[in-house]
């Protein structure tokens, strides 16, 4: 099995985030081949301890901060041509990986496979109008994906769609992703929550497979974690 996520070389994700999502991966999934996406060629992070624990590295250098968000959603989608595999799951490293995802693939024989966000925002909801689509009732979560060919063709498409109409631009890469399954609704399926549990669903991560520390406060917490778990189980 391929696994691959992103990692921007500042604190606190390379110094945080990244060691936390390969520890549990490692440990839930230790025969995946690990693959890393990583917008730099600094020899501080080419030689960084986490970096060099993956099978297959990508750098992209010389980005700025600005290319670095749109180039973040972009590149997910070509994660098959850009590591040269047939299949591969992309899951984002502020994500605590707990069982074996090697069940995923037989959830559908789709090209492409993403589990959906527990809330429909309202921005979404009338940016979907402007698009054409109507009211929604659900929106996807680019999160967690599974791919069996590139799609960044088929993204790039919805994304100059999506540039027609103003929204924010902080959720511009999950709009675009969203529009994506919208014009061509055959491409795709949904796989189980469990597979990609948002961290505040209180009630619903007993089952959860992977957990997803999303938004700020999620990234927070997730940090207080990690830095519990250093404190008690590394020693200096």
């Amino acid at each position: 099995m391929n696994i691959c996520t992103i990692c921007t070389p500042d604190s606190p994700w390379l110094d945080w985030h990244l060691p936390r999502w390969l520890r549990h991966v490692k440990q839930s999934n230790p025969t995946a081949c690990l693959c890393l996406f990583i917008p730099c060629d600094d020899a501080r992070v080419v030689n960084h301890y986490v970096v060099k624990s993956f099978d297959k590295v990508k750098l992209y250098p010389g980005m700025t901060k600005a290319q670095i968000r749109p180039w973040v959603n972009e590149v997910r989608m070509d994660a098959t041509e850009v590591f040269g595999v047939d299949e591969i799951l992309y899951i984002d490293c502020d994500c605590d990986i707990y069982e074996d995802l090697s069940g995923i693939a037989d959830v559908s024989d789709k090209d492409l496979m993403w589990c959906r966000s527990p809330v429909v925002h309202p921005p979404w909801m009338q940016f979907c109008e402007k698009l054409g689509f109507g009211i929604p009732d659900w929106v996807a979560n680019n999160g967690l994906l599974y791919l069996r060919k590139s799609f960044a063709k088929e993204y790039k498409l919805a994304k100059e769609y999506c540039e027609k109409f103003e929204k924010p631009e902080r959720i511009a890469g999950t709009f675009a992703f969203n529009a994506m399954l919208r014009m061509q609704p055959d491409i795709s399926a949904e796989v189980p929550y469990e597979y990609s549990t948002i961290w505040w669903d209180g009630l619903k991560l007993r089952p959860a497979k992977t957990i997803q520390y999303c938004s700020d406060k999620g990234q927070q917490k997730r940090i207080m974690l990690e830095e519990k778990w250093r404190k008690t189980w590394c020693q200096e």
